[in-house]
């Protein structure tokens, strides 16, 4: 039987090799692990144009999105928020911490139904571009198949 010194540095380390995995996002963004896909826009600006413009392609490509498992948030200065879809506010300072995100800086970023991080961006991602990066990934590939069959 293992010492509580030993269990406990070994419960530590598994929570270490938990937290400290770079390919995953947890805390707030865990609950949508497996079930949507994430498109983050962070943009502190006054102007908030990059915010702008990538919301108005997400609004005008609702359909593509919906089937594509896309959720939207918005996180500026100390909010973030998902568009369309009830949550509660989250922490924008723990969303940039987890994400690598400076404060200040305008970024995209897509995470996976994984949790995954699978592209950045420091300027808007366009509707096509965006769903050929989703349509690539293994699981999507899955889906669109999944999909042709039940057709």
């Amino acid at each position: 039987m293992p010492s509580k010194r030993t269990a406990s540095w070994m419960i530590g380390l598994s929570a270490l090799a938990v937290f400290a995995t770079s390919s995953a996002v947890y805390a707030d963004l865990s609950e949508f692990q497996w079930k949507n896909r994430l498109l983050l826009v962070f943009d502190d600006s006054k102007d908030a144009a990059l915010l702008r413009t990538q919301r108005k392609i997400y609004d005008e490509n609702q359909a593509d999105m919906k089937e594509r498992d896309l959720l939207f948030f918005e996180v500026a200065k100390d909010r973030a928020r998902v568009i369309g879809k009830p949550a509660p506010e989250m922490d924008a300072a723990k969303l940039r911490s987890l994400l690598s995100v400076e404060s200040q800086e305008k970024q995209v970023v897509l995470i996976g139904k994984d949790g995954g991080v699978k592209h950045r961006r420091e300027g808007v991602i366009e509707a096509p571009d965006l769903f050929a990066i989703i349509d690539a990934m293994p699981m999507r590939q899955s889906e669109m198949r999944s999909n042709d069959e039940i057709k």
